[in-house]
């Protein structure tokens, strides 16, 4: 358990996207209690990753890990000391799995675009 006399972390996998993004910039500006966020992705150094940290720059709160959803042992180094996760779970569609790279590449080409 963490002590209460540090900030606790948040790990946030996803960091990059819209919807991890989000809750790391939800995270950061919560000040009572004032959480650290470890935005977990697959490459901090994306563009995305750094537009992130220029966004924030005026908070030190935040850095990243890299992480693979589809290597475990990347995740337990990623997810070492942390408090809490915050993890968006695609469905995969019917039958609900999602087993490969390549399937999720599947589901994310067959959604609806919208403009």
């Amino acid at each position: 358990m963490a002590s209460t006399s540090q900030p606790l972390t948040i790990a946030v996998l996803g960091a990059t996207g819209n919807q991890g993004r989000g809750v790391i910039l939800a995270l950061l500006a919560k000040t009572s209690p004032a959480f650290h966020v470890r935005g977990i992705t697959r490459d901090p150094n994306s563009p995305a990753a750094r537009r992130l940290l220029q966004e924030v720059s005026h908070n030190d709160r935040l850095n990243f890990a890299t992480a693979n959803v589809y290597d475990p042992s990347s995740l337990s180094r990623a997810f070492t000391g942390v408090h809490g996760v915050f993890v968006m779970i695609e469905d995969g569609g019917p039958g609900g799995k999602i087993e490969s790279e390549n399937h999720m590449k599947h589901v994310l080409e067959s959604r609806p675009q919208h403009p």
